[in-house]
């Protein structure tokens, strides 16, 4: 196994890199599976989220991320001005939970995401009806809950959410993944100018 200092190294090396990722041109960012969990780096990325970073796509699949890497992430997304992310997977992230959910839900309406991931984030049912109330005023097209235990209720304030006529939110993940024909509404289903 790594010595301490090996540890204590490779840590602060990864907080410089998420420190000055704003000064990149790099447009999408993924670690699945790997060590962000600590709420250390979460906040480094979220400070280069708001500072400008190209970012336009971050996978932090399987990182352990918490309600508070969640809620340092949401405030980055809150200030549209400075966040260029459009796609947001922390899919896996079981110890986000429903207070994380909300603190992402929050940021929703200002931020500019088109996609958010929350596949098996131990979300549950209570915070659905928030978080489809943030996605009906939002630029989000896809919204991934799967594996969360959302139960009838959550469900069903989904949709009701998403049969809103002002809801961009067009189709579930799970039909995008299987090629499945557009829904009315979709933008394939209008007519081409």
């Amino acid at each position: 196994p790594p010595s301490p200092s090996a540890n204590h190294e490779k840590h602060q090396l990864l907080l410089y890199v998420l420190a000055n990722i704003q000064y990149s041109h790099l447009g999408h960012l993924s670690n699945r599976h790997g060590y962000l969990h600590f709420l250390a780096y979460c906040r480094a990325l979220a400070d280069a989220l708001a500072a400008g970073a190209p970012l336009a796509s971050l996978d932090l699949g399987g990182n352990l991320v918490t309600a508070g890497g969640a809620a340092a992430l949401a405030a980055a997304l809150a200030d549209p001005s400075g966040c260029a992310l459009r796609s947001l997977n922390l899919a896996a992230n079981y110890r986000l939970g429903p207070e994380g959910a909300l603190s992402l839900a929050a940021a929703l309406p200002s931020s500019g995401l088109a996609e958010l991931h929350l596949a098996g984030c131990a979300v549950g049912a209570g915070p659905v009806g928030r978080i489809a109330a943030a996605v009906a005023r939002s630029s989000l097209r896809l919204l991934d809950l799967s594996h969360n235990q959302i139960g009838d209720r959550g469900a069903w304030d989904l949709a009701w959410t998403i049969a809103e006529p002002h809801a961009q939110l067009v189709r579930p993940a799970e039909e995008a993944a299987r090629g499945a024909r557009p829904r009315r509404g979709d933008p394939a289903d209008r007519p081409r100018a």
